[in-house]
């Protein structure tokens, strides 16, 4: 079938095969009221997430508050990028403009991050370079292999390791660093080997996905 001329000659026809363009937003639908039950939850205040972040998304929208919910997209991209400038961000490494905590996907960009926010943070530390080469340890490209790195007392780090001492993907804090290596957390307090402590523990600046379950992370955090 072809059809020629304006569209507003053919409305009608169109309509009694397809029916009338739908009005009602999703939102106020129907569909929307069936799937939820007929339950509707708004939330109105936020206690787990960044309260900045969560008045800024919730003035996008029509309600509670919806102050920029007129505006285009153009508008709000605009002034997003001001209210949340670089030059404004807290949280990075000093001297830098790295998260202390990046989630990532690959072990590649993990050893390349890590490597990055490691060489940063040291600056004006007293710290001690190990590497896979002193402990004789053989990497393999894309597992969870230990990387050469500063360390020092303080530091926090993390353990990847399925022994008796340590427990996976808990946070230590470095206490000494010698020819064996103190560590706590929370209460607990272990001593390791150095050989020990270089294999068995992780730069915390970039965790992948996988690694990073059942993680709590604190503070600045980038995807």
């Amino acid at each position: 079938m072809i059809l020629s001329g304006d569209f507003n000659q053919y409305q009608h026809f169109f309509e009694s095969f397809l029916g009338k363009p739908v009005a009602t937003s999703f939102e106020d639908s129907d569909l929307l009221h069936l799937m939820a039950g007929g339950n509707r939850l708004t939330l109105l205040e936020c206690r787990r997430s960044d309260a900045e972040l969560f008045n800024w998304y919730s003035s996008i929208v029509k309600s509670p508050l919806g102050c920029r919910h007129h505006q285009t997209i153009q508008e709000t991209v605009a002034q997003a990028r001001i209210e949340f400038a670089i030059s404004k961000a807290t949280g990075f490494i000093p001297g830098s403009l790295l998260a202390p905590t990046n989630l990532v996907i690959s072990h590649r960009l993990r050893e390349e991050i890590n490597s990055q926010c490691n060489l940063a943070d040291v600056k004006g530390r007293e710290a001690q370079w190990l590497t896979n080469e002193e402990f004789n340890v053989k990497t393999v490209v894309g597992t969870n292999s230990p990387q050469d790195a500063f360390f020092w007392p303080g530091q926090s780090v993390i353990a990847c390791s399925k022994g008796r001492k340590l427990k996976n993907g808990r946070v230590y804090e470095i206490l000494e660093l010698g020819e064996t290596v103190s560590l706590s957390s929370g209460s607990e307090r272990i001593v390791l080997k150095r050989v020990d402590f270089f294999k068995s523990m992780r730069l915390p600046y970039a965790i992948t996905l996988a690694s990073a379950q059942g993680l709590t992370i604190t503070g600045l955090l980038a995807i």
